[in-house]
């Protein structure tokens, strides 16, 4: 499993779409280089959820003759500030950079996540010689997150703000494999995913949508 991660440069427009934090670290010598590359992302002081777009699982048969890519991610990231922000903190003598109760995070991360993994299908597909046996796109209410303040960070269902399982299974086409053991497989991880998101916001099951195809444009174009 990989963890997903887009360090945006200045000069993009997706730039102000990050975090404060997140804008003012990317800026800064403490984890970047001079040219702007990660250097330090390992570092303790480094929260782990910063410039985050999803999650990459790979999983290859022996022989590499099948491989399942699966992509967990949302339509968008999206942070509120309980509290608010402010220059150095000081509510005092520093301005204000943000409102309480403002958003502070609306990174669109299926956006940002798809072309990368795009790339991956491709690339696996030409140099494999292989080619699609399933495709496959499970949906269920997304969360945008409050944070900040003296409470702890809290997840609020947002049924317009999609959480995505994006899944493709690659297959050499001169052999026969059993598409059903595929399907049930990714129809389990959906159905277990359901659960723990459910469970998070008191439901039995977070209602979901699954959408199956056997073709590239039916996966990326979701």
């Amino acid at each position: 499993m990989f963890s997903l991660r887009y360090f945006p440069a200045e000069e993009e427009e997706v730039f102000a779409l990050f975090s404060v934090s997140e804008q003012v670290i990317r800026l800064s010598n403490l984890f970047f280089n001079a040219n702007g590359i990660p250097a330090n992302v390992q570092d303790p002081g480094f929260d782990p959820s910063f410039y985050g777009i999803g999650m990459l699982t790979i999983r290859w048969a022996p022989g590499g003759q099948v491989v399942w890519l699966s992509l967990d991610t949302q339509e968008k990231f999206i942070e509120y500030q309980r509290a608010g922000i402010w220059f150095n903190g000081d509510h005092e003598r520093g301005g204000q950079i943000l409102p309480p109760g403002a958003i502070d995070r609306r990174l669109p991360a299926e956006a940002l996540a798809l072309p990368f993994c795009v790339r991956l299908v491709r690339a696996l597909k030409d140099s494999g010689g292989l080619d699609f046996l399933l495709t496959a796109l499970t949906s269920f209410p997304g969360e945008v997150w409050h944070v900040g303040g003296q409470e702890p960070p809290a997840a609020e269902l947002r049924p317009d703000n999609r959480r995505k399982l994006l899944d493709v299974v690659l297959g050499n086409p001169a052999l026969d494999y059993p598409e059903e053991n595929y399907r049930r497989a990714i129809f389990r991880t959906g159905e277990e995913v359901a659960r723990e998101f459910g469970r998070r916001h008191g439901l039995k099951e977070a209602p979901k949508e699954i959408r199956w195809g056997k073709d590239f444009k039916s996966w990326s174009g979701c």
